[in-house]
Formats: C-alpha cells, structure tokens, sequence
C-alpha cells in the first residue's frame, strides 16, 4: 500500500481553539514518492522496518509492544480494536521519506496501515463506524492523508474538501537532514492569523494554478526558519533554479518544494542542488492528481 508524500501547497493557520489547538487552511497534495506499507499473515503483530531512513527509528518506536510510540503500531492496534479483530499481522514499513520532514510521513504510513488491514480483511471503508474519528485521533494529518488526493483541508485536520483541477506538474523535493521541532515552530508562531478564504475549484491551467498559490503562502515558514536558519537557502536555491514556478516549504518544514511544468527543468534542478549541497535530501518527482 503505497503511503505518498503529503504537500502543502499553501498553509495559512486560522486560529487557536480553546483546548490549545490551532485550526488551519490548506490546498494538499500528494507527491509519487512515498513509503510502502505491506502486510502478511502473521500469528502474532509484528513490524519490520527498511528502506533508506530504517535506522533513524528508536528501539521503542519499533517495539511491538502496545505502548509503542511508532504510529504505525498504534494504527494497527487501535483499528484492530475498532474492528474487534486480533492484530494477527506483520506489517513491512519501507521507509523512504525523511522523518518529520513536513511531507506527512509517519501520517501517512499510519493511513497506508489502516487501508491495508482493511484491505487484508476485504472491509470497505465506509462500512467502519468511527473511522473518521479514529483516523483524526491518531493525527491532524492522518485523514487527509488517507483521503489521498488533491484537496483543502480544515479546521484541526479533519475537514476535507475535494480540489479538482489540480494540473499534473513536475516537483523537486528537498531536506536538509535537520531536526525542525514541530511543536517548537508552534510556539515561535507570532499569534497572527490568516483568514481562509474561499478557495478556487478549478483552474484554467498550469500559470492560473501557480498564480493562485502566489498569493498564498506557508504561515509557518517564518517560525520554521527561525528554528532551522538552513530552510531559507533552500527556498533560495529552489527559486534560483531555472523555470521554477513556485518554491515553498511544506507543512512545519524542513521540506521545501519546487514546480516546475516540464520533467527536465525539475530534473536538472534536482541535478543543481543535489551537486551544491550533497548532504542533503533531494528528489525528483510529480504532482498525483
């Protein structure tokens, strides 16, 4: 069950709820690149974790154990529980996006989980009550991410409204391979809001696409740079690159993104950038619509 990178193509924070938290607006999208959750029959739940970031998970993140704080682990048990079935299962988690990267990862392999178990049980989604609130409990970004296509997204997460018209562009995706707090980037958030107007439903093509995000943007860019100072060279470098039509960073960060209308230009970005800062994360890939 493939687990695509989430990208926000503009974010705007709208408020705070009285229970500390924040309501926000976003037009998301889905990248091709992504982990890959896959599930066999197994007596007991098991977890096996590979791929190019394995090793950056804890011990206890990997652990079995119902306390374990690996997503994946309390999406399987927590929907096993739902569905009043045994977790009889090894789930296989290829882990190819960085962690905590602002691209929705450990959202969306917890998502992936819960598609494939329902899948491994021939259970249609819509037949599962509480599954919405189940999916929202496990993270703000978990629904969105198991709706899996272009769409705006809500209040705390959980409401989703269909996008159409979302042109099949090209993107460079880049990561520093640097801690960015989450939690610490909502605390540096300057307590101004952006109000979430109506969002178009379509557009005309690629320019009317990436005029109408132009005029948006990432609220939390501000507070992301201020953690991790690196976020703002990428923005410059992914801007720098030829034909670019659009730089900005995803979610919380440290992921930043570029469009670009054609497979070369993105190519030969990702080329540029990868050959300046090696150490970096940096991929090629497009936009699913």
């Amino acid at each position: 069950m493939a687990a695509p990178a989430k990208i926000n193509l503009y974010l705007h924070i709208t408020g705070k709820r009285d229970d500390g938290y924040h309501t926000l607006g976003s037009l998301v999208a889905f990248a091709e690149i992504g982990d890959r959750i896959d599930i066999s029959e197994h007596e007991t739940l098991a977890l096996h974790i590979d791929g190019a970031f394995a090793d950056r998970f804890s011990g206890a993140e990997k652990s079995t154990k119902p306390d374990s704080a690996n997503i994946v682990i309390k999406a399987a048990r927590g929907l096993s529980t739902l569905l009043g079935i045994e977790p009889n299962f090894k789930i296989n988690l290829h882990k190819t996006l960085p962690l905590a990267a602002g691209i929705g990862g450990g959202s969306a392999d917890a998502a992936a989980t819960v598609k494939a178990i329902l899948q491994f049980h021939d259970i249609a989604p819509a037949s599962v009550k509480e599954l919405d609130a189940f999916l929202l409990s496990l993270g703000a970004d978990v629904p969105v991410c198991f709706y899996g296509q272009p769409c705006h997204m809500s209040g705390i997460g959980e409401i989703i409204r269909p996008a159409a018209g979302v042109p099949p562009l090209h993107m460079v995706l880049v990561n520093p391979l640097e801690a960015c707090s989450t939690a610490e980037i909502f605390r540096q958030l300057n307590g101004k809001f952006t109000p979430d107007d109506d969002y178009a439903a379509a557009w005309d093509d690629a320019r009317s696409f990436i005029s109408f995000l132009q005029s948006r943007g990432n609220d939390m860019e501000d507070a992301a740079v201020s953690v991790t100072p690196v976020i703002a060279d990428i923005l410059c470098d992914i801007a720098a690159s030829a034909n670019c039509l659009l730089s900005r960073m995803s979610g919380s960060g440290a992921t930043c993104f570029g469009l670009y209308e054609t497979a070369a230009d993105a190519t030969a970005a990702a080329a540029q950038i990868q050959s300046t800062h090696p150490q970096f994360w940096v991929r090629k890939t497009t936009l699913l619509t």
